[in-house]
């Protein structure tokens, strides 16, 4: 969804918007892994402790990210940066946690698994588009401010998750 309106949304800035273009063509398919990981979980979703839910926060955080794109898509390629360094970093102790605290069983969650592994080479490509495409310091300015504001956002997703 965020990257149809980045597309959209950078018409008047052509590197941009074939940058957005790419990384569409990169997700594509990811949505059969969580399809799959969804199939392998539909057991344990009639237990009574399998209890879905959508935080506030979460969709705040959401919005966040569509706001960024409206404001100037050229906010958006250091949220991707982000996204794809976390996963890297973070898919084993999400996987471990999804096991342990989920009863989800070991490495049920391959949409991380398979995205870490991917984005090990996106995230060499995302520094360099980085650089590229956020060349003026008002850009830089900006988007560490986009992506202050999304961390800390980030954070509240997770703790208001883990409250619930």
């Amino acid at each position: 969804i965020h990257l149809k309106k980045a597309i959209a949304s950078s018409e008047t800035n052509p590197e941009l918007q074939k940058f957005f273009e790419q990384k569409f063509v990169e997700e594509q398919g990811h949505d059969k892994w969580a399809e799959d990981d969804l199939k392998s979980v539909e057991p344990l979703m009639g237990s009574p402790e399998f209890k879905p839910y959508v935080t506030e926060e979460m969709v705040k955080y959401v919005d966040m990210i569509a706001s960024g794109i409206e404001e100037d898509p050229v906010l958006y390629p250091s949220y991707i940066y982000y996204t794809e360094l976390l996963t890297v970093l973070l898919s084993h102790p999400m996987n471990e946690a999804l096991a342990q605290q989920c009863r989800f069983g070991d490495n049920v969650a391959t949409i991380i698994t398979s995205h870490a592994e991917l984005d090990q080479h996106h995230i060499v490509e995302g520094e360099a588009a980085l650089k590229k495409l956020i060349d003026e310091q008002k850009y830089r300015e900006r988007t560490l401010r986009f992506l202050d504001t999304l961390i800390e956002q980030h954070k509240k997703m997770f703790l208001s998750s883990l409250l619930n």
